[in-house]
């Protein structure tokens, strides 16, 4: 796309010396929105995808679909993990390097009252020892960079800095710190003082996060912090795509090029988005269609094999692990013989006509 541009008539700020990374957020930023919004708004250097985690002892498959190497296209894409225990730690990493991650971002932030509560993300910030303790097998993964995104505490802000010696004394690549608490969740203003007592303790690269909206809130907060490496955005790109792109490359676009911009970015999203839900679809009709076929093995008048041969395309259609599952089951021979012409069985026949009788 042919995109032309006036210049911006904020004051300029070097924007090369600053990186803007895309914060995760549940339910939204995945796969198919990050390669999207990379493909046609981009200015983000580093996407994150939405925290991985452990439940009941395994992690989410989805979490794990979601980080597929060949699914995501964004030239630098970081998994997020969310463990509340050192074992967790290990089983997440060694999950997520499994798939060739070398970089692997630490969820300390999550402000969610059903996460918090079982301190985990933000709500382990009122437990130092804890922290201490989950962080503990970093020393164990050498080959593995890895990042911390956190709050500036749970009840209140001071309880980042009853930590940030134990975090300078770690291997991290960086530090997003979001100036808010975890009670606040979103809500209120993000306290400014607090980062800055952090700010000017912290030895890792440092990165702020809260509230960014527009240029002159990335400007604003860059200039009263100049020593932070950049800034995480995650709301302020959900509302306002271009704003990334905007800062790095100093420019402004007009009211009918983000119109097209929008347009064509929607467009993508829906087309990928249909593509989900009918895999949904022809998975569940097709889980349904196996059942009345199995039901038809034993009641009268129902058939079977209709429903097996149509169990069997909706799975082609939709996953390969099912479809090939069926043909392997006891119930992939009723597909057998309609692919050879053999029709019922003789035994069958009896059966059916014994059932009708």
């Amino acid at each position: 796309m042919d995109i032309t541009f006036v210049a911006n008539e904020i004051d300029f700020m070097d924007s090369d010396r600053y990186s803007i990374h895309f914060s995760p957020l549940q339910g939204y930023t995945d796969r198919i929105y990050r390669n999207a919004f990379a493909h046609y708004f981009g200015g983000v250097e580093v996407y994150y995808t939405p925290f991985i985690r452990v439940e009941k002892g395994a992690l989410r498959k989805r979490d794990l679909r979601d980080i597929e190497p060949e699914t995501n296209t964004v030239a630098d894409l970081i998994p997020q993990i969310l463990p509340g225990s050192a074992d967790e730690f290990r089983l997440l990493t060694d999950a997520v390097g499994g798939k060739g991650y070398r970089q692997i971002d630490i969820n300390l932030g999550c402000p969610f009252p059903m996460i918090a509560g079982k301190h985990k993300g933000a709500g382990m910030l009122l437990y130092p020892a804890q922290v201490a303790e989950v962080l503990a097998p970093i020393a164990e993964y050498p080959e593995i960079q890895f990042s911390l995104k956190m709050r500036l505490g749970w009840e209140n802000a001071s309880e980042c800095m009853v930590l940030v010696e134990l975090l300078n004394a770690l291997r991290l690549s960086r530090i997003a710190l979001h100036a808010r608490t975890g009670k606040q969740q979103y809500k209120g203003h993000p306290d400014l003082e607090a980062f800055q007592g952090f700010y000017e303790l912290c030895q890792h690269p440092l990165y702020y996060n809260g509230d960014i909206e527009s240029l002159s809130d990335i400007r604003q907060i860059l200039t009263r912090f100049p020593l932070l490496k950049g800034v995480f955005i995650g709301r302020g790109l959900l509302s306002s795509p271009l704003l990334a792109k905007e800062f790095k490359g100093n420019e402004t676009f007009l009211p009918e090029q983000r119109m097209s911009i929008y347009f064509a970015f929607h467009e993508e999203l829906f087309s990928a988005y249909s593509q989900v839900l009918k895999k949904f679809l022809f998975i569940t009709i097709g889980v349904l269609s196996v059942i009345l076929g199995i039901i038809g093995i034993f009641v009268p008048g129902l058939p079977t094999t209709p429903f097996i041969l149509l169990s069997s395309w909706l799975f082609y259609k939709s996953s390969k692990r099912l479809h090939d599952r069926l043909h392997r089951s006891p119930l992939g021979k009723y597909i057998r013989r309609y692919e050879s012409r053999q029709g019922m069985s003789l035994t069958g026949k009896f059966i059916s006509i014994a059932c009708m009788w």
